[in-house]
């Protein structure tokens, strides 16, 4: 062996015995080892494979897809079969994801190729395909049901609780119905928790716009809504976003009316106007009898010099009797206007804002006449604050929501009940109490009044 021979092997004991024995260097070298071994036992895999299917001079790699084959030819081409085995693999894909939307907004006429939609205000479902047969429900404009079958000139449809048969001349179906549809679907949110807030943007670090009320449905901006953020619209027609852990959003279709439910709305129409002759004609009586108790006031003051006495009595007889009157039927009166600062109304103003926000304008005025009474009466304070802050009676003055409204401003609509009720219209009477009506038991209260989702007494 000559002597250069032998330099080179005392190098590369060197180099074997520095880097690759090397303690320091074996987890290196093992992963440099592995992945050399696995490529030269794939490259003589495809080697070997390629051969084996050499025929009529093209080469063959089989991919599997699933239980499909792909082909492809030595000249990098797709055979005919195996571009339309992509193409059916692609289209599943893809509906598959739209399959997947729940919150998919537009129609199309694949959707609707087994529904049917109204076109008119009353159409009706009949109990067996007869004119003649009873009416089992019906569906107004837009309602759309799931046709599940058809005979001569009816469809048979499921719409919501109600199946029967429609004349197919009365709706439309496939394309015409999707694109009448689309003018009726709804896509609206409701909030699952108290303490739900609606934020500026949708992030948790965003400010507050306003609390998000349970009772009330809120508009959806699909374009601008995530897995994780819902974009509400509010009242005031901006828009903010709602933690989608806490919404649950609503979408779909007017569907049919059953009968029974339209029969019980006709019946309870019926029964308002009824009420309502009534009222008139009460109304009418009153203001004769109170035309003659002016008359018979008249008379009284002009005897008062020589009968102060039995004047005074009958005057406190009656306020009597009208507080009385006012604490069974409250209606609406005037009490007279009382003065409260800009600051005391903002105060009851946000307080409404966070107890009955989402209630309508006559749900809020009760509320703030509530404030007021209590305020008059004196038991909870004597300032407006006083009656606020009292010791366990309004549980928003615990949230921090209520400093957020105090400086920011309250509901519009809260304010105008405020200043409504300071001004002297009183729509509950001396009530100075209120609770949701799910949470009392009204053969316990005695005198009371209903308004909106709330119970005063």
């Amino acid at each position: 062996m000559s002597k250069r021979t032998k330099l080179k092997l005392r190098n590369m004991k060197l180099f074997v015995s520095k880097y690759i024995l090397n303690g320091r260097y074996v987890v290196r070298n093992i992963l440099a080892i592995t992945i050399a071994i696995t490529f030269v036992a794939l490259t003589i895999g495809t080697v070997k494979l390629v051969q084996m299917n050499v025929g009529n001079g093209e080469e063959v790699v089989e991919t599997a897809v699933e239980e499909n084959v792909l082909v492809v030819t030595a000249d990098a081409q797709l055979d005919t079969k195996s571009i339309d085995l992509l193409r059916g693999v692609l289209d599943n894909s893809h509906t598959a994801v739209v399959q997947a939307d729940s919150k998919q907004v537009v129609a199309n006429a694949q959707n609707f190729a087994d529904k049917c939609v109204s076109t008119s205000d009353d159409v009706s479902i009949v109990k067996s395909a007869s004119e003649k047969s009873e009416i089992v429900g019906t569906l107004p404009d837009g309602a759309v049901g799931d046709i599940v079958s058809t005979s001569g000139e009816w469809y048979r449809i499921k719409s919501g609780d109600v199946e029967g048969f429609v004349k197919t001349s009365s709706v439309l179906s496939g394309e015409k119905a999707a694109k009448y549809a689309k003018d009726f679907y709804f896509l609206y949110g409701e909030v699952t928790d108290d303490d739900v807030c609606i934020r500026t943007q949708a992030s948790k670090e965003a400010d507050i716009m306003e609390p998000a009320y349970m009772d009330v449905k809120y508009d959806v901006d699909k374009s601008k809504t995530t897995d994780e953020w819902v974009c509400v619209v509010i009242h005031s027609g901006d828009k903010g976003f709602v933690n989608a852990d806490y919404m649950n959003v609503v979408e779909g279709y007017p569907t049919a009316i059953p009968a029974e439910s339209k029969d019980k709305n006709a019946e309870e129409k019926d029964t308002e106007a009824t009420t309502t002759e009534k009222t008139s004609e009460t109304t009418e009586k009153d203001s004769s009898e109170t035309t003659t108790e002016n008359e018979a006031t008249s008379e009284a003051t002009t005897t008062e010099e020589e009968e102060p006495t039995t004047t005074e009595t009958t005057t406190e007889a009656t306020t009597e009797d009208d507080s009385k009157n006012n604490e069974t039927n409250p209606g609406t009166s005037n009490r007279g206007a009382i003065s409260f600062s800009e600051e005391d109304i903002n105060l009851i103003a946000s307080v409404l804002t966070l107890e009955c926000g989402g209630e309508c304008y006559e749900g809020q005025l009760a509320v703030a006449n509530v404030i007021i009474n209590r305020y008059l009466n004196g038991s909870w304070g004597s300032s407006v604050s006083d009656v606020i802050y009292a010791p366990c009676q309004f549980s928003v003055t615990s949230s921090p929501m209520l400093d957020y409204y105090i400086q920011n401003g309250a509901q519009a609509s809260c304010i105008q009940a405020v200043r409504d009720a300071a001004s002297g219209i009183n729509n509950i009477g001396s009530y100075m109490y209120f609770r949701p009506t799910w949470n009392v038991d009204t053969s316990s209260i005695g005198s009371y009044t209903i308004i909106g989702n709330h119970v005063f007494y």
